[in-house]
């Protein structure tokens, strides 16, 4: 028997019908309200719960409580380790591309190197040759001169000499 049913074991219909003429209500009229009273406070009464009731209502709340913390833990745990394997996979993949990277301007810097020594090595050539083209020309343009000269001078000394 639930407690509500209890309380409505020790209701005393009869001292309120007497309460209610007491005041001046007419005895049916007492008799009906009674009777009305019992029984809207009957279903209200009927419908409450009792602690122990609400004590097994609480206990299973506290327990999908718990489960669902429970859950909640294992769901955070297995976010946190694919967050930890992403983090690990994406610091992977950009060791690897730093490492593309990296190779393939080592590879830019060796063949502009290897350039920049052949033209070097062309410049060097093309300033040897025009160099040694120049010593050909002042070696002629002075043998020249000295050809010019002694044609000139030697004449000259042969009258002086023979005069």
């Amino acid at each position: 028997m639930t407690m509500a049913a209890k309380k409505m074991e020790n209701f005393d219909s009869y001292k309120q019908i007497k309460n209610l003429i007491s005041t001046g209500i007419k005895e049916k009229q007492a008799e009906a309200i009674v009777e009305t009273l019992y029984s809207s406070r009957s279903s209200e009464f009927a419908n409450l719960a009792t602690k122990d009731q609400l004590n097994m209502v609480e206990q299973r709340l506290q327990s999908g409580i718990d489960q669902l913390d429970i859950k909640i833990d294992q769901v955070k745990s297995d976010l946190n380790s694919k967050i930890d394997q992403v983090k690990s996979d994406l610091n992977n993949k950009i060791d690897q591309v730093e490492d593309r990277l990296n190779s393939k301007i080592d590879q830019v810097k060796s063949d502009l190197n290897n350039k920049i020594d052949q033209v070097e090595e062309r410049l060097n050539n093309k300033i040897d040759v025009t160099v040694k083209e120049a010593k050909l020309d002042i070696i002629k343009w002075v043998v020249g001169l000295f050809v010019t000269m002694m044609l000139t001078l030697i004449p000259m000394m042969l009258a002086i000499y023979f005069k």
